[in-house]
């Protein structure tokens, strides 16, 4: 093999991992729950949510948790490096400033493990922001803080906005930093009838993506259960399973039918 069709091979390789997130999957590595690294091969859950961002920009990703909904959106963000695109991401979170370390490691992971043919230079790295030779950066700021100001970012992700201090506020504090292209995503459990849930029943040009528990492989099982007996009375209210044989997993959860937050 010669160099210039290594060379050749090199740029192929990059123009497909801009092009097909999924692929590009293939070269970031996570820590699974056995403190194992391993590649990343989004789950259910993070597909759904990496094609909604596909077809719409704007985003407002309604989950429950545990889904990696949070690690699927900063895994998207993160591979739109490959486009050689000056790109700002900044990834706006819900938690005190001595949590942003912990969580900015995600994304130092992500670059850390890449192929050297796959990595920007970088001017600057600390516990916050991670900022490239072309002028591309990857910043984490709290909510409860001004900070993001000051930055223009094509990616904006804003984490568990719903239990944000004032959601209005910092919501539109935020997006003046984002550009008119910019993706979008709006990322929450949901926390009671605020700001959030106005935006979520409202038409404001967001893709609503509701990812309950039951998208989860884990949380479901391989074939119905043979031992349950269900007495649902018309009337729709609550009624719990019965069971055969006393099971903690079982015994006491109730059927309600209920509409979405």
């Amino acid at each position: 093999m010669t160099a210039q069709s290594t060379k050749n091979d090199i740029e192929k390789e990059i123009r497909r991992c801009a092009s097909d997130f999924l692929y590009f999957c293939r070269y970031l590595k996570i820590v699974n729950k056995k403190a194992q690294l391993i590649s990343f091969k989004p789950n259910e859950a993070q597909k759904q949510l990496i094609n909604a961002i596909k077809l719409n920009p704007w985003v407002f990703d309604l989950k429950a948790r545990q889904l990696g909904g949070t690690t699927g959106t900063r895994r998207m963000l993160s591979g739109t490096r490959c486009s050689g695109r000056t790109s700002g991401f900044g990834v706006l979170a819900q938690m005190p400033v001595r949590l942003l370390r912990p969580s900015f490691e995600i994304y130092k992971r992500f670059y850390a493990n890449l192929p050297d043919f796959l990595k920007f230079p970088t001017t600057k790295s600390n516990v916050r922001e991670l900022l490239f030779f072309h002028g591309g950066m990857v910043r984490v700021f709290t909510a409860n803080t001004q900070s993001a100001r000051g930055t223009t970012y094509n990616f904006l992700h804003c984490s568990e906005f719903s239990f944000y201090k004032d959601v209005a506020k910092t919501i539109e504090s935020a997006f003046q930093t984002a550009t008119p292209d910019a993706i979008v995503v709006m990322e929450t459990t949901a926390n009671g009838l605020n700001h959030a849930y106005d935006l979520w029943k409202g038409e404001n040009g967001y893709s609503k993506v509701f990812l309950p528990w039951t998208v989860a492989e884990e949380y479901t099982l391989p074939k119905p259960p043979t031992d349950i007996k269900r007495n649902i009375p018309r009337s729709g209210r609550t009624t719990q399973r019965s069971t055969s044989s006393p099971s903690p997993s079982l015994v006491g959860v109730s059927y309600v039918s209920h509409e979405v937050w």
